[in-house]
């Protein structure tokens, strides 16, 4: 679980995306033992896997063969063109390197930085890395390294290092009577190492575990216009304002998924469920644990162009005996991946869920329109969570894209008592990985 709130960053080859999801982490609590492993799985891959140019040109020829058989919006004709003439290639290379563009986290700004990969060993160890620079001076720089074609492509395994900083979060306080006015900002930054496994038994079925290295700190807000964090609150009441620790997380996740369409679905459904300790490795008393879990249904009526869509969420951390948990990694609730009528990240605490209802139809080819409803909670304890205190905003949005992926959205949402929100942001709405994470 990343205690950044991550925004997926878009590229030329989000317009065209393929089935899959993230894999959860998994090592042994020995870096070096997890190097040994790696190079170990390296020695008796098999050297006769089939190149990724040839996967890249299958994929392609699918890809051109679905466009064909579908209604073609403008935005459909221009990916088809950009397929035959291989521009996403030429622009962003499949080996060397890349650009970016995008957000790297809710209110961090837009981002701009690029990339370099490349596949060795037969195409069967794949090396990733990624550097972003956002105008608010969020920075991010990642390395991957993947072996994804492990016992005929049903076993993966990626080990990672990220180095984040985000020098303008917004806090409001804790629980969810926390004030508009109490707005306020911190800074977070995290090294991270961490190793995934997983595994899929079934086409639709992903089990993955996780082990990972975190090292977060907290510090002043860079934002002029807010005050910092540490000047309106105290540590006794935001657990790890002074400083937290370092963190080992072990956890494991199970993922059920039969979407039609991963990156624009209109039928099916994917249900997640996540479990994960954080062992305090200094001992400051910030040892707590994690359950979580993610239901999202697609229904099509009448037709694919008419769809009701249905997403819960549920958080629950919890402090292990004589420790609390520490803010930055509260689950947040509010804005544009979660309860639209709100400021990003309006409110914040260890328990928390949310409920999207939406309704949306084409209104013509290649822009869909949405009616959308969303409620939710937090509060410092799952008991205490209800129907009846949760916080609710409704509204309308228009998606521009194709029958495969959302490109853009703009959307409208009154009823939160804060005034109107407008939002206009890349890719879907409501990213399970925004909130669920």
């Amino acid at each position: 679980m990343a205690i950044f709130h991550a925004t997926p960053i878009l590229t030329l080859r989000d317009l065209n995306p393929q089935a899959g999801t993230p894999v959860l982490p998994f090592a042994s609590r020995s870096l070096g033992a997890a190097v040994v492993t790696l190079f170990g799985l390296l020695a008796w891959l098999p050297a006769a896997a089939q190149t990724r140019t040839e996967e890249l040109d299958r994929l392609r020829r699918e890809r051109m063969q679905a466009i064909e058989a579908t209604p073609q919006t403008f935005i459909d004709r221009a990916v088809a063109f950009a397929e035959q003439k291989r521009l996403v290639e030429r622009v962003a290379p499949e080996a060397g390197f890349y650009p970016r563009m995008g957000s790297i986290t809710i209110g961090g700004g837009l981002a701009f930085g690029g990339g370099y990969r490349r596949a060795f060993a037969n195409d069967n160890l794949f090396v990733d890395s990624t550097a972003l620079l956002t105008i608010k001076g969020y920075r991010l720089g990642r390395v991957d390294l993947s072996l994804p074609r492990l016992l005929k492509q049903t076993l993966d395994l990626k080990t990672s290092v990220r180095s984040a900083y985000f020098p303008e979060e917004e806090f409001f306080g804790l629980g969810p009577y926390s004030r508009e006015s109490e707005r306020t900002n911190f800074r977070l930054s995290e090294t991270e190492y961490v190793v995934q496994f997983g595994w899929r038994p079934r086409r639709w079925l992903r089990l993955a575990t996780q082990e990972a290295w975190r090292y977060p700190r907290i510090g002043p807000g860079t934002d002029g216009d807010h005050p910092s964090t540490d000047t309106r609150f105290v540590d006794a009441t935001t657990p790890g304002l002074n400083g937290t620790t370092n963190y080992f997380e072990a956890g494991g996740l199970a993922e059920a998924s039969y979407l039609d369409r991963p990156a624009n679905p209109h039928r099916g459904g994917r249900y997640v469920a996540y479990l994960a300790s954080y062992d305090d490795r200094h001992d400051r008393g910030f040892d707590f644990a994690r359950v979580a879990t993610q239901v999202e249904q697609y229904v099509p009526i009448f037709d694919r162009k008419r769809v009701i869509v249905v997403r819960g969420t549920a958080n629950h951390l919890r402090a292990a005996p004589g420790s609390r948990v520490p803010f930055c990694y509260m689950t947040p609730f509010g804005g544009r991946d979660s309860s639209r009528g709100f400021d990003d990240l309006r409110f914040r605490d260890a328990n928390a869920w949310l409920l999207n209802a939406e309704y949306r139809w084409e209104a013509i080819a290649g822009v869909d329109l949405a009616l959308f409803y969303d409620r939710g909670s937090v509060a410092p304890r799952f008991r205490d969570l209800s129907w009846h205190n949760a916080r609710e905003s409704y509204g309308v949005g228009v998606r521009l894209g194709t029958a495969r992926a959302i490109v853009m959205r703009a959307e409208v949402a009154f009823g939160s008592r804060e005034g109107v929100n407008y939002y206009v942001a890349m890719g879907a709405p409501l990213r399970v990985e925004s909130f669920l994470r």
